[in-house]
């Protein structure tokens, strides 16, 4: 399975600037005819164009997260949107991180079948405790009721509780599926999401004065019923907070993805645009 990641900031080399500079993504073009994605990139210091070239069927189709960063993950129901899951939770387990995953209420049942298909030892790990699942009703609704400042509280507990064990990292999974257990109000995730005080710890957190390099978090979603209008904003929402890490990946086909990616990209580099022209 192909993989196509998006890094709509990243940090290249401009032939103009004769060194590496701040580089955000401002076009995806996929020709079927030779099998390659071309993604164009603008240099954020003098505007200068940069093209790279890959083929389809090589597209990051192993991608790696680095510290700090956050993967906005789309997907359908035709998809095997496990595969992901699954390497991302493998690759935590086996670097000595905390996984923290989170899924929608009726895949209970199914998804460790799928971890373990994919060669994950579920009872192993979460025996161990390096690796916690709950679903999303058991995370956000104990109580019948969306708590964001409860909510909040026991993310920010959970990630000192896994420092102080000696984790090298807390990695966060969370698959709100098409947000039904907001009853589809995906602003009120982000919101909770965006959250200021995940950037600035009170009380006994207050000697973690930022997470950003112990945190690698992923955040999946189905787009399955979303216009490409409304994936645009969902995505650039995500993106706001931490524009230089985060990345995005969409596990559909590509004419697909690079379609539905059109609209958020177009106004990702008008901001980026704007942002540049104002400084």
């Amino acid at each position: 399975m192909t993989i196509p990641v998006y890094r709509p900031y990243t940090f290249l080399r401009c032939d103009k600037c004769a060194r590496k500079t701040d580089h955000v993504l401002v076009n995806i073009i996929y020709s079927s005819l030779k099998g390659e994605i071309e993604e164009t990139y603008e240099c954020q210091e003098c505007g200068e164009a940069k093209k790279i070239y890959e083929l389809a069927s090589e597209h990051r189709s192993m991608f790696t997260m680095r510290e700090g960063e956050v993967a906005v993950v789309t997907y359908t129901s035709t998809v095997d949107k496990m595969k992901v899951f699954s390497d991302f939770i493998r690759d935590g387990l086996e670097n000595n991180d905390l996984v923290d995953y989170t899924y929608p209420d009726e895949e209970g049942e199914t998804l460790r079948a799928k971890l373990k298909e994919y060669g994950i030892d579920v009872e192993k790990y979460e025996e161990n405790g390096a690796l916690i699942m709950r679903s999303l009703t058991q995370e956000y609704l104990p109580e019948g009721r969306f708590d964001k400042e409860r909510a909040v509280k026991r993310g920010l507990e959970r990630r000192a509780e896994a420092k102080s064990k000696g984790y090298k990292h807390f990695r966060e999974l969370e698959d709100v599926g098409n947000f039904s257990f907001l009853k589809g109000k995906w602003q009120t995730y982000v919101d909770f999401w965006d959250d200021p005080k995940w950037q600035v710890p009170s009380g006994s957190n207050k000697e973690i004065l930022s997470y950003a390099p112990f945190t690698i978090e992923l955040v999946a979603f189905n787009v399955e019923d979303t216009s490409e209008a409304q994936l645009a904003e969902m995505l650039k929402a995500f993106w706001e907070r931490n524009p230089s890490s985060t990345l995005f990946i969409d596990t559909q086909a590509y004419t697909v993805a690079t379609t539905r990616l059109q609209e958020f990209i177009k106004q990702f580099s008008s901001m980026r645009r704007f942002a540049r022209a104002t400084t």
